[in-house]
């Protein structure tokens, strides 16, 4: 722990590699003229290193808490257990869930359990007090805690890895008239690299899986070239300059040249703002600093041009205009590049961070009685009216109204919160309305003068916009029964259509133990795969609602029998639209 302390906290510790690894190449080619000037060759060049050393964690949590399916199947005495038939991650037939792996517990190296160090080693103590959450924070992930190293990463390179080049080429060599020489080639190269299991897990770090061989994105594998060589017809035995003295200036020069075309390395798109103008064909990008940017409907956009998105996954500082978790309004300025307009970040938008509640709706602007107005909302589970034109106010972090929560009380970073989008509407009357979808159980805090349930899984929740004293807030009106993870909403003709997206939205889940016969399952942690959220999704369900009541006027019910994963509702003509993970689009119509 005073190593720890005075390397400012936990880190990571890597001993150095004590074997080298070991390489083998060898080449095969062929050549042959074809003609009095031509050349053609074809060559093979292989390679193979062995040895190569992979850090290997030794601070993995004990392959005793791994487990194949989404849950540890225990019983009782907390021993593992073979569940019967169906129930593998359920609360029957004996088999309790262990899905609290990365649950708080109390925290062993808290700094208040060390106060005899106040006396005894105030150096140190002070020093543990200044390093960071892992001796001042009072919990502790139960995950971290049984690691064998839970304050530090500590890795050992171990000779487990190899590597195989494969290379051809292919040229043509013809030699011109006039001591001009040119040469046309195409190379394919190939890499794969493999630990020594050939196996689609790492037995030594289950958080780190890996496939048994796999390609880098940085290599080139196709390669084009073409170059020349000239000798010029200058000099002693040449065509011009023949004589000594012009022989010793001009004789003996050589030009060549070379082209060369090639495949770059893959390379992704940075999480950014983008524009390009159709008129000037001028593009422009803005970049937040900090922060990747989400929106399920992407961007929104006001008649004023302003350009607005939630940011998610990084600290909020205004000085340093690191804009994690909170709302960026970037607009096109004169020559057409995009500059940041405004910005807000709740309060608690580093609190959020920690804790994973990125802000990832897209926010909805309208206007209503001369305020140009902003909703915007998080995994957080609660909403924030915004005045457009001022965002958040002079320190950029007031609202004109933050609303209760009205799910995830536990502040959860999966399968709670909103993570569909939000729609506005104005009936005849004129009153403004905002709808959320929402996962999760509803707030204890949230209650509507009518209520269909209170949902456990998802539901929509439909809100007024009023002024009341002078201020703006949003007034529950509505809540629906209970709708299976609960996405986006989209109102027409005074029906809110919304729908249950029916997936297995958890993230966190429990490894398998790597000497198990199918250690497929990879968790430790997270994992939204595909492979792992099918076995526990259910069906999706698209509703439709009455947008000033909630009532039900029509659901799909079991018609849909797949799920969806982000693909979004779409209603149209008197249609809608919603895919689902299977690859069917289904299209309800009114009759």
């Amino acid at each position: 722990m005073g190593l720890l302390a005075l390397s400012n906290g936990p880190s990571s510790w890597t001993i150095p590699a004590t074997k080298h690894p070991r390489m083998q190449r060898w080449r095969f080619s062929i050549e042959r003229q074809i003609a009095s000037h031509d050349v053609v060759s074809f060559g093979y060049t292989g390679a193979f290193t062995s040895d190569m050393n992979i850090n290997v964690n030794q601070s993995a949590l004990p392959a005793a808490y791994y487990y194949q399916g989404n849950a540890r199947p225990m019983n009782s005495s907390g021993a593992t257990i073979s569940c019967a038939s169906g129930v593998a991650n359920a609360t029957a037939a004996g088999c309790l869930q262990d899905t609290n792996m990365g649950a708080n517990v109390p925290n062993p190296f808290y700094i208040g359990n060390l106060s005899s160090l106040q006396t005894s080693n105030p150096a140190l103590y002070s020093a543990l007090s200044g390093v960071g959450s892992f001796f001042t924070s009072t919990t502790i992930a139960k995950a971290t805690l049984l690691r064998p190293y839970p304050s530090s990463n500590y890795t050992v390179p171990m000779p487990l890895g190899h590597q195989r080049e494969t290379a051809f080429d292919a040229a043509f060599n013809h030699r011109f008239n006039q001591g001009l020489v040119a040469n046309f080639g195409y190379s394919y190269f190939d890499t794969r690299f493999a630990n020594s299991y050939l196996q689609p897990w790492n037995p030594f770090d289950p958080a780190g899986p890996q496939a048994p061989v796999w390609q880098p994105n940085n290599i080139a594998p196709h390669r084009l070239t073409a170059t020349w060589v000239y000798d010029l017809p200058f000099g002693k035995g040449r065509k011009w300059a023949q004589g000594k003295a012009l022989d010793l200036i001009a004789g003996g020069w050589i030009v060549s040249g070379t082209y060369v075309w090639q495949m770059g390395s893959l390379i992704g798109m940075p999480n950014a703002f983008y524009s390009f103008d159709l008129a000037t064909k001028k593009a422009s990008i803005f970049q937040p600093a900090g922060g990747g940017l989400w929106g399920r409907r992407g961007d929104a956009i006001d008649p004023e041009g302003r350009v607005y998105i939630g940011t998610g996954d990084a600290r909020f500082d205004a000085t340093s205009r690191s804009l994690g978790n909170g709302i960026v309004a970037v607009k096109i300025d004169a020559n057409k590049q995009l500059q940041l307009a405004d910005f807000f970040a709740p309060k608690n938008a580093n609190w959020m961070q920690r804790r994973d509640l990125d802000v990832n709706v897209t926010p909805i602007v309208f206007d209503y009685k001369g305020t140009k107005f902003l909703v915007g909302t998080s995994k957080e589970c609660r909403l924030w009216v915004l005045d457009r034109d001022n965002l958040g106010g002079e320190d950029h972090r007031t609202p004109l109204y933050t609303s209760p929560l009205i799910c995830n009380d536990i502040q959860a970073f999966d399968a709670k919160g909103v993570w569909g989008s939000m729609s506005a509407w104005q009936d005849a009357a004129g009153t403004q309305w905002v709808v959320v979808p929402f996962w999760g159980p509803v707030s204890k805090e949230y209650h509507a003068p009518l209520e269909y349930g209170r949902p456990k899984m998802g539901g929509v929740a439909a809100m007024k916009l009023q002024q009341v004293a002078g201020k703006w807030k949003l007034t529950p009106a509505w809540l629906s029964r209970d709708i299976d993870m609960a996405e986006e909403a989209v109102i027409a003709g005074g029906v809110v259509f919304a729908y249950g997206a029916g997936e297995d939205s958890t993230q966190t889940v429990q490894d398998s133990a790597w000497d198990e016969p199918t250690p497929s399952v990879m968790g430790g942690g997270l994992s939204s795969g595909a492979r792992r959220r099918k076995p526990g999704s259910r069906h999706a369900e698209l509703v439709a609602l009455d947008g000033q009541t909630g009532k039900e006027l029509w659901s799909s019910g079991t018609q849909i029998t797949s799920w969806n994963h982000f693909s979004g509702l779409t209603v149209a003509n008197g249609r809608a639209y919603l895919g689902t993970f299977d690859g069917t689009l289904y299209c309800f119509g009114v009759k």
